[in-house]
């Protein structure tokens, strides 16, 4: 028909990136992946896209070093997405140890949150700076091997059942009392009863701080028969990596998920999860925008 455009032909363009070293990161995962030899740092991510961040490269094009975003602006409608960037981001995760508790906005808080800090001037590599752009940060993160995670609230009644004993496995003093008082909080209409657990916990104080402590003295002795295996290996890992840290007792709070190879998980705008352990393919939207929680430095 006149006026019509000539199919694009599909290609395949291969492109590769080099590992991001974070220290959640596994040591051995990636290269393991990759075939190629640890080199002792712990790699933790590999993205596979058009972030300007870490632009995954051409592999074997050209002599001459192009990366993806340069493929896309020279062909946007051949290499694009609707003629422009790429809205999505591929990665892979090595995750060797706990990431910190985090939630993601929605499109409407990530506009509004990168405009006022823009407008103050906060730089945007600040450690203070919420909002690195003005996206939203959906994922879906499917396992390749076993993978832990924490996502989305469970009943209150389990997590009161998991702070009594604890406090009961705990030495008696500040930090039993503190425990106790925690599964007390947990009665109550959910909404309000998680709203004050969250005010308090993330709050800090001595009697956060002695719950926290309480925690891992109870989840290192013993064989932990009184608690779920999987919570009480996830309360050793997180007490290991962050002593002090209240996420460990907001963790209480949250649905422990183990996803066996192909199965996926989606955490939508606003719902709070971390991931603990394992080898993952995530695909989010091109964003940067993290807001975290707890279990961090």
């Amino acid at each position: 028909a006149s006026g019509s455009r000539t199919p694009l032909t599909p290609m395949l363009i291969l492109i590769e990136n080099a590992p991001r070293t974070y220290a959640w990161g596994s040591r051995d995962a990636l290269p393991e992946l990759l075939g190629t030899a640890p080199t002792g740092e712990p790699q933790a991510e590999l993205w596979l896209g058009a972030h300007p961040g870490a632009p995954a490269t051409l592999a074997k094009a050209t002599p001459v070093h192009r990366t993806l975003i340069d493929l896309i602006e020279e062909d946007p409608e051949r290499y694009g997405v609707s003629g422009g960037r790429l809205p999505f981001l591929l990665k892979i995760l090595a995750i060797g140890g706990p990431l910190s508790l985090q939630v993601h906005p929605d499109l409407s808080q990530a506009i509004e949150g990168f405009a006022r800090e823009e407008t103050q001037g906060v730089p945007r590599d600040a450690r203070e700076r919420n909002y690195g752009d003005p996206n939203h940060k959906p994922e879906l993160l499917v396992a390749l091997t076993e993978v832990s995670a924490l996502s989305g609230f469970r009943d209150l009644a389990d997590a009161r059942a998991d702070l009594r004993a604890l406090a009961a496995a705990a030495p008696a003093g500040a930090g039993r009392d503190a425990l106790s008082a925690a599964a007390a909080r947990c009665g109550g209409r959910p909404e309000a009863a998680r709203a004050d657990f969250l005010a308090w916990a993330l709050r800090g104080g001595d009697d956060v701080l002695a719950a926290v402590r309480a925690i891992r003295s109870a989840v290192q002795a013993g064989d932990g028969a009184w608690i779920d295996a999987h919570r009480l290996a996830a309360l050793r890992d997180l007490t290991a990596a962050y002593p002090g840290d209240p996420g460990v007792l907001v963790s209480l709070l949250l649905h422990l998920v183990r996803l066996q190879p192909g199965e996926a998980i989606f955490l939508g705008a606003r719902q709070l999860h971390a991931y603990l352990g394992g080898l993952a393919v995530e695909v989010m939207a091109a964003s940067d925008n993290v807001l975290r929680a707890g279990l961090t430095e």
